[in-house]
């Protein structure tokens, strides 16, 4: 038992210390375990695509197959969310429910989201776009082309520039807009960032936050756990 739990340990010391080179030569510095943070400066280029590509290099090291990185933004799911006339008061209720959103159980999707009080009308329309959004990210072609072309209509051009921009300086890395990703405490609004396998195991996510100093910073959490089983299995 002890030497299991030795290998254990050693196993998720070898996987910090990969983060930790990794994310230092891309100018992070440490926040936790498994966690760092870089100031945000607006005169230079996307902080976000630096994070991402230093997430991507990280679990090529790490010998993770399979995965992709997703990216969002507030502004996209509100857009979304107000087009089809959910309440303000009501949006942070449906973040759960689109978080564990799956095509195997529309029923369900709807039925939780009618139970925080969004419309049957409402539930039904988000369930239709959340799954075409479904089949579209497991295209094998024009993905971002096409998610981005379906939301013309209803985000604001600057929000979409955004997204597009951080997606040029990623250049050909596995990274895909979803608009479904929520942007939760303890982030503030804005781009989101989430690296999950094609099983839909989260290996990690960032965002902005307000740092202890009053600086705007952008941070990104890997979750150990899930990446340690990964490479075990």
């Amino acid at each position: 038992m002890h030497d299991s739990l030795a290998i254990d340990d050693r196993k998720r010391d070898d996987v910090i210390g990969i983060i930790k080179s990794v994310y230092e030569t891309y100018g992070f510095e440490p926040l936790g375990t498994g966690s760092f943070q870089t100031e945000i400066n607006p005169d230079e280029k996307s902080v976000e695509a630096n994070a991402i590509l230093a997430v991507n290099e990280v679990l090529e090291r790490l010998g993770i197959k399979n995965f992709a990185i997703y990216l969002g933004h507030s502004d996209v799911l509100a857009c979304i969310l107000e087009t089809v006339r959910v309440p303000d008061s009501l949006q942070p209720k449906t973040f759960a429910a689109i978080r564990n959103f799956s095509k195997f159980n529309i029923k369900g999707f709807v039925a939780e989201l009618q139970e925080v009080g969004v419309p049957e009308n409402a539930s039904t329309t988000l369930a239709d776009l959340f799954l075409k959004t479904d089949e579209v990210l497991n295209q094998e072609h024009d993905i971002n082309q096409t998610v981005v072309s379906n939301l013309l209509n209803i985000v604001n051009i600057d929000t979409l520039s955004e997204l597009g921009a951080i997606l040029r300086l990623t250049g050909r890395k596995p990274v895909f807009v979803d608009p479904a990703l929520p942007c939760e405490s303890p982030f503030e609004p804005g781009i989101v960032v989430e690296a999950r396998t094609s099983g839909l195991d989260i290996l990690g996510e960032g965002g902005r936050l307000n740092g202890a100093d009053g600086r705007s910073v952008f941070a990104f959490s890997f979750d150990i756990g899930n990446i340690v089983e990964l490479m075990e299995s």
